[in-house]
């Protein structure tokens, strides 16, 4: 699995690649706290199918909103800020 962070507009992006696995699942749930602890958002987009089914397994799908793409995400957190 690998990692990549970058800043689009007011979003921190976290690009994940390679395999989903339970450790993917995991570091979802540590984002999703600290990005709460923060006031903040995680968003899931383009997940691939894998994913989704490790989060739907684990009943962790509702923590999520899942979008198509990274723009779509980004403008819902805009659109939820207006």
């Amino acid at each position: 699995m690998k990692i990549q962070t970058r800043e689009e507009g007011s979003c921190q992006v976290v690009a994940i690649s390679g395999s989903a696995d339970i450790g993917a699942s995991g570091l979802l749930i540590i984002a999703y706290l600290k990005a709460q602890n923060r006031g903040g958002f995680v968003r899931l987009a383009a997940p691939q199918g894998r994913l989704l089914e490790i989060l739907e397994t684990t009943r962790l799908n509702p923590l999520f909103e899942v979008f198509p793409d990274v723009a779509s995400a980004a403008a819902s957190e805009q659109a939820a800020g207006a």
